[in-house]
């Protein structure tokens, strides 16, 4: 195991050195130890109001990063960042306040597609505005390129400065066939993360992956909670990184108004599915904009340590993250508290 590794954002961490054990241990001593009731009790503690919806850079961070301090010393637990319990995690939320209009040209008229009821869009860019100015439009299948799977979608194309319409998940997903990719059952080029990732390397301005429920597993609704929200990211100032102005998604009916205004229909997208299917520029242009607000704070990470006795330089990482959504909207019953009682306080207790 390479001993040198970088802990990702906004979690509860405990540390496990290699611990001399015999051929003869039974991992139900484990399962034997873990209490419901403490671990029922913790959840508890995590999603109740007191703790205001772990948001980061809150007063909710304060008191969780507090309590799961007090219950990794009460474990017996060493601090896992040199003399410290706690990892300063530098970050940026970036707050995006959308234009509710996303203007499409093409030589069968043009139309608007109105947010969020149609498409979500923010980005992760820190940058004070962002344009997409009539953009060029290019239907790019799954937007991945996966050399283990012999499967290029950007393959002969330029995508520069243009906009990358994808679909979710992977090639193999529609038909289940397992000879591509893993058929029904995702890989990581199949999820959002990896589309907007890809674009960004190919060069692309804005990348929208085209909403299917099946396909995504969650509804449209799901996505519309990005719209004009904040998201946080790790402070990279100072380094290089590759991004598109402009991400999200369009839902399925909205994909079909931009295929049909250059004469497609969802048989195109049928294609993608296909080896040796080739990306297709389509004859529409799309302008949007978006306002950016960004706030640089640190967040924390909270890490505990068991040193082994016979491979106390190996390392096994246990992770569960404890933050959640903090306050917002309020519900039915006027509760503005989001208390994430399974994400993820749940398994923040579990560790």
């Amino acid at each position: 195991m390479n001993r040198s590794f970088s802990l990702y954002i906004l979690v509860s961490v405990l540390v496990l050195s290699c611990n001399q054990m015999n051929e003869a241990y039974d991992d139900s001593d484990g399962l034997n130890a873990f209490n419901a009731d403490t671990l029922g009790k913790n959840i508890s503690v995590l999603a109740s109001d007191e703790f205001l919806g772990r948001k980061p850079f809150s007063e909710g961070e304060t008191k969780t990063i507090q309590f799961l301090k007090e219950q990794f010393i009460a474990a017996g637990l060493e601090p896992g960042n040199d003399h410290s319990y706690l990892q300063e995690v530098p970050m940026v939320r970036i707050t995006t306040d959308a234009s509710p209009i996303m203007q499409v040209s093409s030589k069968k008229g043009n139309f608007s597609l109105k947010g969020p009821e149609d498409f979500t869009i923010w980005t992760d860019k820190t940058d004070s505005i962002l344009v997409l100015d009539r953009a060029d439009v290019v239907f790019a299948g799954y937007g991945v390129v996966a050399p283990e799977y012999n499967w290029n979608d950007y393959e002969g194309l330029d995508v520069r400065g243009k906009v990358v319409l994808v679909l979710v998940n992977d090639p193999g997903f529609n038909a289940g066939d397992t000879s591509l990719f893993k058929g029904k059952t995702m890989t990581y080029y199949g999820r959002w993360t990896y589309k907007f990732e890809e674009a960004a390397r190919q060069g692309a301005k804005g990348c929208l992956i085209i909403h299917n429920t099946v396909a995504a597993s969650y509804p449209f609704k799901v996505v519309q909670n990005n719209w004009n929200t904040s998201r946080l990211r790790l402070d990279n100032r100072g380094k290089e990184e590759k991004l598109c102005d402009i991400i999200g998604w369009v839902s399925g009916p909205a994909s079909q108004q931009l295929l049909a205004a250059c004469g497609y229909d969802s048989t195109l997208l049928a294609k993608a599915d296909r080896r040796g299917f080739k990306s297709v520029p389509l004859e529409v242009k799309l302008s949007a904009q978006m306002r950016v607000k960004t706030t640089y704070d640190k967040s924390h990470n909270v890490i505990g340590k068991i040193t082994g006795s016979k491979y106390p330089d190996e390392t096994i990482i246990y992770t569960a993250h404890w933050d959640h959504l903090g306050i917002g909207t309020p519900d039915k019953t006027g509760d503005t508290i989001y208390n994430g009682a399974m994400d993820n306080a749940s398994a923040t207790a579990g560790l």
